[in-house]
């Protein structure tokens, strides 16, 4: 049989220059890593088919060159499902053999642990232009530190190594699993949830803001709206996580792009609505529901909040009051809006009829010369 030349699809041959510039710079990248107090550790390329499989690699787990049983354990024929067939596989990263590794060592080692992985990981990926299925990470982690104090040495040790290498005007990205945790907390998702909603979101470079609430769409973890506005979007997607976690049905049938008006005035206005809406809608006892609405008509725009209610509002000479207040006095988000609608050469109106709550805006949409 006659030799194939070219190396298995997605690999790559490194011939001496490569080679020759590849050492300079995992060298440099030792020599300033060492200078924090990083100390290297190697793992084994094969892992534990049950720790590259344990939902925690998201997509890169389906990614997985996978190893076959070898002699007497390899029973094709009693195997039901593919992971039966197989007992471990190429890493498709370093995070998950660090965890193995700190977790067999941890009693030998310092407290914190200062780690520096470089080596190769496999992705059984589609091979495409600049990318493929051999590569070479360089991982720096700190271990048995829970401080933000770790963060930081993180990233001076990262920042002055770029710097050696000659970076300029680089940015550097801080994913935080707490201020991730808080954000989705704040958003209405379960805890539960976290962990799917992250590998979700991780996505966000790769396929975009858009492809991202398709998932999350998907997942039917929450529905997000797509206005054309981002700053509605967000509003509007903030009260529909909240408005899920009480039960209530949202609805929004909004078109807001390339509006006038500026964004934190329209959210002001849209924000305290929907604030009012979720803390009525949430405490009624028949069906909850919030409708969202909005209408362009010449150079004005039209915006509506339906919502049930329990009755606990009424209204007198045009006016909304509430019936906790002692005094007949206008509540302080009532206000905001009816002045931000002034302002805007609009109005505001609010009716409450039986257990349905309608909050209606007009505003100018009209840029001023």
């Amino acid at each position: 049989m006659a030799l194939k030349k070219k190396p298995v699809t997605g690999m790559k041959d490194m011939l001496p220059r490569e080679m020759e510039i590849r050492d300079y710079l995992i060298g440099l990248i030792k020599e300033t890593y060492k200078t924090y107090g990083f100390c290297s550790i190697e793992t084994p390329c094969v892992e534990h088919i049950e720790n590259l499989c344990s939902k925690q690699g998201g997509d890169n787990e389906k990614l997985i060159f996978k190893i076959l049983k070898r002699g007497e354990k390899l029973k094709i024929d009693t195997a039901k499902e593919e992971n039966d067939l197989v007992d471990g596989g190429l890493r498709y990263d370093l995070t998950v053999p660090l965890a193995r590794y700190y977790a067999n060592h941890s009693n030998e080692l310092p407290a914190p642990f200062k780690a520096l992985q470089i080596g190769n990981v496999w992705r059984a990926d589609r091979p495409q232009k600049g990318r493929f299925r051999q590569f070479m990470q360089c991982d720096i982690d700190i271990l048995g530190e829970p401080g933000n104090l770790a963060e930081i040495e993180l990233i001076l040790a990262t920042t002055a190594m770029l710097g050696k290498l000659s970076f300029q005007n680089f940015t550097v990205c801080i994913n935080d699993r707490n201020i991730l945790k808080a954000m989705a907390a704040y958003s209405g998702f379960r805890e539960e949830d976290y962990d799917e909603v992250f590998i979700i979101l991780d996505k966000m470079d790769k396929i975009g803001a858009e492809g991202v609430a398709k998932e999350l769409e998907e997942m039917g973890k929450v529905t997000i709206p797509y206005t054309g506005n981002a700053a509605a979007d967000g509003v509007l997607y903030h009260y529909g996580c909240i408005a899920r976690a009480k039960n209530i049905e949202f609805s929004v049938c909004c078109y807001l792009k390339d509006i006038a008006i500026p964004d934190t005035d329209f959210c002001t206005i849209l924000g305290n609505a929907l604030d009012n809406a979720v803390t009525a809608a949430g405490q009624y006892d028949g069906k909850r529901f919030i409708e969202v609405a909005t209408e362009k008509k010449h150079d004005m725009l039209l915006i509506t909040v339906d919502n049930s209610f329990d009755g606990i509002l009424f209204q007198e000479n045009g006016k909304i009051y509430s019936k906790k207040r002692q005094n007949k006095q206008e509540g302080i988000g009532i206000l905001s809006m009816k002045k931000l609608c002034e302002k805007h050469g609009g109005a505001s109106r609010f009716e409450a009829v039986g257990n349905r709550f309608q909050a209606s805006f007009i505003l100018k949409n009209e840029v001023e010369d």
